[in-house]
């Protein structure tokens, strides 16, 4: 093999080697789950992201049977750069694909928004449940139930 060769081979690992290294494992835990039916949709956003209509930039389902006798329940997202994050994501128990609300558009389902937000805020905006990558330990999403809707 040439030296010009070997070089750009040299390069060539070094470079792949350095992408995955800032690559991420984020460890998930959802508390305060009521029931282990149906699944746990959650959606992770770019925190730059305008609002929650935006395109999600991964989408999970995730099996409410998994979790421990205290509604507790752990899942991992992979391969995720560093930077800032936002996720929101619902219980939906009855297996219908979207979050139940009321007449009056209050969810019948619990919820869980990433961050911590103003008191006076309902429903955050991504900046506002931001997070970054990487994160030390798990980071915890408490659910909340809409009849005791209450926020961290």
């Amino acid at each position: 093999m040439t030296k010009k060769r070997f070089g750009l081979l040299v390069l060539l690992c070094q470079a792949s080697l350095c992408v995955a290294s800032t690559s991420h494992s984020l460890t998930l835990q959802l508390d305060q789950l009521r029931s282990a039916e149906g699944h746990i949709r959650l959606a992770l956003y770019a925190a730059s992201a305008p609002d929650w209509q935006a395109e999600p930039l991964r989408l999970a389902e995730i099996a409410a049977s998994g979790q421990d006798d205290q509604g507790r329940l752990l899942y991992q997202l992979q391969d995720l750069p560093a930077g800032d994050y936002a996720i929101r994501l619902y219980h939906d128990e009855n297996g219908n694909g979207q979050l139940d609300r009321n007449a009056q558009g209050i969810p019948l389902e619990s919820f869980a928004f990433s961050g911590r937000w103003p008191p006076e805020v309902i429903i955050p905006l991504p900046a506002q449940a931001a997070f970054a990558v990487p994160v030390d330990g798990p980071l915890v999403l408490s659910l909340l139930h809409p009849q005791t809707a209450q926020h961290p």
